[in-house]
């Protein structure tokens, strides 16, 4: 019963660390990009109030690239739901405010902005929800750091 409370239900495959870490490392490196194309080539084409759009968009980018970070360094299964909530917030929330920024005509994107913040409160959620759980006390980080206090659960160490 403990084991299996860390797996994704079987539909979805699982997620691996280093595949967290990719997807967080480009979210990340792209943040770092669109922040830069921000604030040095794009300040004649924003539309009024475009550049304050860009910047909140860069930036719940990076914060969540960093969570996802994060994640990947308790967990040692980061699971599905998390990591793909973060993409999805990151494409709907800061994609659309990019694209309005710009001053993209389509009057889609206003709705898509609330469902991309929708979708980061679901990996908000689900972290929650796991870590309540205790999912993350058999990750190598939380197993190294019982083992060396002797609060270890009598095991032989953590399981990767």
């Amino acid at each position: 019963m403990g084991q299996d409370a860390g797996r994704s239900s079987p539909s979805l495959p699982p997620v691996s660390r280093s595949l967290t870490i990719l997807v967080a490392a480009l979210l990340a490196g792209v943040g770092v990009a669109l922040g830069a194309l921000g604030a040095h080539g794009l300040e004649d084409r924003f539309v009024d109030g475009g550049q304050a759009w860009w910047e909140t968009g860069v930036r719940y980018q990076m914060w969540h690239a960093l969570a996802l970070l994060a994640v990947a360094a308790i967990a040692s299964r980061p699971g599905v739901v998390v990591p793909l909530a973060f993409v999805l917030g990151t494409a709907g929330f800061s994609g659309s405010l990019y694209a309005m920024a710009l001053g993209s005509s389509w009057s889609g994107w206003g709705p898509i902005t609330p469902l991309g913040g929708t979708f980061y409160l679901v990996g908000w959620l689900a972290l929650i929800v796991r870590a309540a759980r205790g999912e993350f006390a058999t990750s190598s980080a939380a197993a190294a750091v019982g083992g060396a206090k002797g609060q270890g659960r009598g095991d032989s160490g953590g399981e990767e």
